[in-house]
């Protein structure tokens, strides 16, 4: 009996589907993973290895992105509630709005002419901070996914 590609790589596949098959929370995390794409944007890269700095009572993560001519710096620290603070800065300072992505949805916060935002009570997880320029908001850079 002859097999081609096609039937060989089917036999290995439902070989593997039973023997090991994919956890579905695991399909789950990949099949919202498509949705959270933004071909659109442009990415912003983290520029500075995460750093763990103690303020106010609690461990931060101050985090770097950098993209083109932005650079998005950001604080993330727990509450005492246990959901998460963010709290950023853009750099060149401008007024812009902001989106703070996560799996548990979106929340969207103005950042000012300094170029300050925050946004308190966010779910931790995975997130993405997206900003978005000017009136029209046409021009938008994403951060990487980060663990918040």
């Amino acid at each position: 009996m002859s097999m081609d590609d096609e039937e060989l790589g089917q036999m290995l596949r439902d070989l593997l589907a039973a023997s090991d098959p994919v956890p579905p929370p695991s399909m789950q995390a990949a099949y919202e993973a498509i949705g959270w794409r933004d071909a659109d944007s442009e990415l912003a890269l983290l520029a500075a290895e995460p750093a763990a700095a103690q303020l106010r009572g609690g461990q931060s993560q101050l985090l770097t992105f950098s993209s083109g001519g932005l650079v998005v710096d950001l604080e993330v620290a727990e509450a005492n509630d246990g959901s998460v603070r963010l709290v950023g800065q853009l750099d060149p300072p401008h007024a812009a709005e902001v989106t703070v992505e996560s799996a548990g949805g979106a929340r969207w916060v103005r950042a000012d002419d300094q170029g300050r935002f925050a946004a308190d009570g966010l779910p931790g997880g995975w997130t993405r901070v997206v900003v978005a320029d000017g009136a029209t908001r046409q021009t938008r850079t994403a951060t990487e996914w980060f663990l918040a």
